[in-house]
């Protein structure tokens, strides 16, 4: 992840996408699920204290850069178990997801235990790391826990998985999957910190900036 960071700050730097002193820029964490998906294969690797660590050292490195101007959304991992049932949308759902998810749509009895503590350790450990005032030193730059994903559960009609919100694999997301996704972390930005919901915003409409208050709610202005 600190080599994405390196290689963003060199495209945000010299390939003009964007004036680095003056305009905003939006960078949203969207990571975990593939770590959980195969955590059984490397333990040692997959451990939370080792995704929390990877996540500090690539934020401090964003931070240090001083990049100014700067709000990084840091969404928090999804809940990978629901994959030992999307497994069983087909045939081919069951194959690909031997290889995209085995930890999580095979698990053993000792593989589930762990999965049931690790995933609110990954979580928790990013809330602790962001709640610990780390990159609250400067204005311009700020980190921002979006829950969206965090207790959201495959949507479901007539008792069933619906499985329109997923790709023909049967984990990732279609189109629509992601509209509801992008529509949750959207509403998430405009809701406090301390409000946010923790699942997908499913039928709501988009929350807009109030005159009351018209910025992005971080930390300091949640107050």
């Amino acid at each position: 992840m600190v080599e994405q960071a390196d290689l963003l700050l060199d495209r945000l730097r010299n390939q003009e996408i964007c004036d680095w002193n003056n305009d905003w820029k939006l960078i949203t964490f969207f990571i975990g699920g593939n770590d959980l998906c195969d955590f059984c294969t490397d333990m040692q690797k997959h451990d939370p204290a080792n995704f929390v660590g990877w996540i500090r050292d690539t934020l401090d490195r964003l931070y240090n850069a001083n990049l100014p101007r700067t709000l990084i959304n840091l969404a928090l991992v999804l809940d990978v178990r629901p994959a030992k049932e999307l497994k069983n949308g087909n045939f081919i759902c069951g194959l690909l997801q031997k290889r995209a998810c085995p930890c999580a749509a095979y698990p053993t009895e000792e593989q589930e235990k762990i999965l049931n503590e690790w995933i609110p350790q990954y979580q928790q450990g990013v809330v602790d790391l962001i709640n610990s005032g780390r990159y609250d030193g400067r204005d311009d730059f700020t980190v921002v826990v979006q829950p969206f994903m965090a207790k959201t559960v495959p949507p479901r009609k007539a008792d069933k998985i619906d499985f329109s919100y997923f790709s023909p694999d049967c984990f990732h997301f279609s189109g629509k999957g992601h509209s509801v996704a992008s529509l949750s972390l959207w509403n998430n930005m405009f809701e406090s910190v301390g409000t946010k919901k923790y699942s997908w915003h499913q039928g709501e409409g988009f929350e807009c900036p109030t005159q009351d208050h018209p910025f992005i709610y971080t930390s300091k202005n949640s107050i």
